[in-house]
């Protein structure tokens, strides 16, 4: 629903929104290469936080519900794995790898 109006339903940055030209840049096409690159953690970091022309969702869906959406995009690019980065979490002041925290969709 948030990311159809821009990315499109197949998720290559050709929404309604976007063919409209209401916006200066293209949003990402979530087909190409070089996207599907990306890691886990910059989804949810652009998904927080916002970039470029793209605004926070933050306020909108939850951590876990961000999660979801990392995972669907997933799924559209034709089983993409997550790259290894996201096996693993630096801790900045140790300098040590510390496991990532669990995403699957737990049942609470």
């Amino acid at each position: 629903m948030n990311c159809g109006i821009c990315h499109g339903p197949k998720l290559d940055g050709n929404g309604p929104l976007t063919l409209s030209g209401a916006y200066p840049a293209a949003p990402a096409n979530f087909t190409a290469a070089n996207i599907k690159a990306y890691s886990d953690g910059h989804y949810f970091h652009v998904i927080t936080f916002g970039i470029r022309t793209m605004g926070s969702y933050a306020s909108q869906l939850t951590p876990e519900q961000r999660w979801w959406v990392i995972k669907y995009i997933r799924s559209k690019q034709g089983g993409a794995a997550s790259t290894a980065k996201d096996s693993t979490a630096t801790n900045a002041t140790a300098g040590s790898k510390q496991p990532a925290a669990d995403t699957t969709n737990k049942v609470k």
